[in-house]
């Protein structure tokens, strides 16, 4: 009621017209004296206008207006009707009249009140109309259906009905289509609401606060460029509106425009220094600046214009906690919640002032009261989490796991995206032994943030244990990717086992002459062991029998680079390289196996194959017969063709 009989107030100050200078000074004196609230003076002020001036029909509407205050109903309806005696035509005495009906619990003498505004081409606020369906339905009481609508949205389609219905009669009636734009806003609609407004400054395009209301509904929709050009017009029509420069300021702080921003508050603030709310939107401009000292000094002006201020309380508080002033946030945080029992985001702060302060009990206690009072509340689900992720790591560091694993649990029943929890939890599973356990834990980690090491670390070595060699190391080679590193003694192991599982598999298949399987399997080995020679000169082989010359030199290459001190890579290059016809680079790979093994025998016989096709026969024969006296017995066609071609008898 008494946000409503201000905002009455201000109505009637704003509309007055005067009749007499002198009478006129007076009103003017009362109604700024009943904005400070002395009603006393402001009721002396008006009886002096009216003694000055007996037809003064406003001094009447204004008198009438603090006897309703007073709750002299019967002097504030006598007032209302001497005002209308003396201007049949004065909407805003008939309103008046109608909220005095509605507290008097005449609701058909106030629905007649607000018909007669309409037929004089007005319209009643939807606070009145709100009220009047809400007393027929005792839905829920009339600010509330205002104010949360979503409490109340019988009574406000109720409310909507009757505006329409107004317009029906007059399509130029602006302020049906601004009050009807209002009640779309609270029902969260915003494209309608938006499009009542155009249409109100479409009729009536002077009226400040219909920019003002439409800008608040862009901002609700997220279109900050449009918002602001509203407010921008808004203070055009009137340079001394506060509320527009505030608001104007609190979107362009949600550009980051802050400069432009808080040139804004401090206008809102030059115009109405009394504005509470101006004070505490330019403190969270500080706040977002990291100007904590200074966002401090603005909430602290917020707390002196306006004791109650719940929110301030609770930001300064949270700009206390910043700066590690925890018994001054501590105090805000109290005082908010004080004033308002049911401010979730006060109870979470507290939480973490508690928790900075190692009081985990009641940082719990703050963290649930703030859940339940909103359900929704995710930065409270995540502090809870997080808090119970604390006491999970600490048991776990201890080595009691499987204490870890409970507080564990009690994370991730909060939130169930607990991404640390359950990468932490999974590896509680596998210190235990409980590898399946760890694997589905640390699958689900991945799922919330595959981006994260550590998980695919431990399920890697989950998966080794369950003999589940290539997932283990799809594990590993993805933990590597993103910064990870298995320790050298369990990537030693995995090495191992996946070797020994493809090792045997991949030479069973070279044997039974399933070359690509032996291939597929050999490069498997390679992929965990890049530098394993033997899987090289393997695989090389099989390349070979395909006849696939070119992977096969790539591998021996790749061999040799690794191991350049084995001759018998050399001597199977070199073979490699005959089979390809190209006698000069195997000559040259069967030197370099004679010069680092002399008593390499196969050497020499396979040099002279070669130099006996590059028609070099002398070098032929010496190698053949170096190959004879070591011990190998010459295909003796060969030998024929060799002495044939090189002139020799024996």
């Amino acid at each position: 009621m008494k946000k409503l009989t201000i905002f009455l107030f201000f109505i009637f100050a704003c509309t007055f017209n005067c009749y007499a200078q002198k009478a006129e000074e007076y009103l003017t004196h009362g109604i700024n004296s009943g904005k400070q609230g002395n009603v006393t003076q402001a009721m002396a002020d008006f009886n002096k206008a009216i003694e000055l001036d007996p037809k003064f029909a406003k001094a009447y509407n204004f008198r009438s207006f603090l006897y309703l205050k007073k709750g002299n109903f019967v002097k504030a309806i006598s007032d209302c009707y001497k005002a209308i005696e003396i201007d049949p035509n004065y909407k805003d005495a008939r309103i008046l009249l109608a909220y005095i009906h509605l507290n008097l619990k005449e609701n058909d003498k106030a629905w007649a009140d607000v018909h007669k505004v309409e037929e004089l081409g007005g319209a009643v606020d939807p606070v009145l109309i709100v009220a009047l369906f809400t007393v027929n339905s005792h839905e829920v009481k009339a600010n509330q259906g205002m104010k949360k609508g979503n409490n109340g949205q019988g009574i406000l389609s109720q409310a909507i009905t009757y505006y329409t219905k107004v317009i029906e009669v007059n399509p130029k009636n602006a302020m049906a289509y601004s009050y009807r734009g209002l009640l779309y806003e609270r029902q969260l609609n915003l494209p309608q609401a938006i499009s009542d407004y155009s249409k109100a400054i479409e009729i009536s395009p002077k009226k400040s606060t219909t920019y003002w209301n439409r800008a608040l509904a862009y901002d609700a929709q997220g279109n900050l460029p449009q918002a602001i050009s509203d407010y921008t017009k808004a203070i055009e029509i009137n340079p001394k509106f506060a509320r527009a420069y505030k608001n104007r300021g609190y979107v362009y702080a949600k550009q980051g425009k802050f400069d432009r921003a808080m040139s804004d508050y401090n206008k809102a603030i030059e115009i109405d220094p009394k504005d509470a709310g101006a004070y505490n939107v330019r403190g969270m401009a500080y706040d977002s600046q990291g100007n904590y000292s200074q966002a401090i000094a603005d909430y602290t002006k917020t707390v002196e214009l306006d004791p109650k201020w719940d929110y301030a309380y609770n930001n300064r508080g949270n700009a206390y906690n910043v700066q590690g002033k925890l018994s001054q946030a501590m105090s805000d945080y109290n005082k908010a919640i004080e004033l308002n029992p049911n401010y979730a985001h006060a109870y979470n702060n507290r939480g973490n002032a508690y928790e900075t302060l190692g009081k985990y009990d009641q940082a719990i206690s703050d963290y649930t009261k703030a859940l339940k009072l909103d359900p929704t509340y995710e930065d409270a689900r995540k502090d809870y989490g997080r808090l119970y992720d604390k006491f999970g790591a600490n048991y776990f560091n201890k080595g009691n796991f499987a204490q870890a694993i409970i507080e564990f649990n009690k994370a991730i029943e909060i939130d169930h995206n607990d991404v640390v929890a359950y990468s932490n939890r999974g590896e509680a599973y596998y210190n235990r032994g409980h590898f399946s356990n760890a694997i589905a834990d640390c699958s689900r980690a991945i799922e919330i943030n595959p981006k994260q090491y550590q998980p695919y670390i431990v399920r890697g070595q989950a998966y080794y244990y369950m003999n589940e060699y290539d997932k283990s190391w799809a594990d590993v080679q993805k933990a590597e990717q993103l910064g990870g590193t298995l320790d050298s003694k369990s990537m030693d192991l995995l090495k191992k086992a996946y070797i020994n599982i493809y090792k045997p598999q991949s030479n069973k298949s070279y044997i039974q002459g399933d070359y690509a399987q032996a291939i597929s399997d050999y490069t498997k080995i390679i992929g965990i062991d890049p530098k394993n020679v033997e899987a090289y000169t393997a695989r090389a082989g099989a390349y070979r029998l395909q006849n696939n010359l070119i992977k096969a030199l790539s591998d021996y290459n790749k061999a040799i680079e690794i191991d350049p001190k084995n001759a018998e890579l050399y001597f199977n290059r070199g073979n490699a390289y005959a089979q390809q016809d190209n006698s000069t680079q195997a000559i040259a790979d069967f030197t370099k196996v004679i010069d680092i093994n002399p008593n390499f025998v196969r050497a020499y016989f396979s040099r002279g194959v070669a130099y006996f096709q590059t028609k070099e026969y002398d070098k032929a024969w010496a190698d053949i017969h170096k190959a004879e006296s070591l011990g190998v017995k010459t295909n003796p066609q060969f030998l024929e063709a060799l002495k044939k071609v090189s002139g020799r008898a024996n």
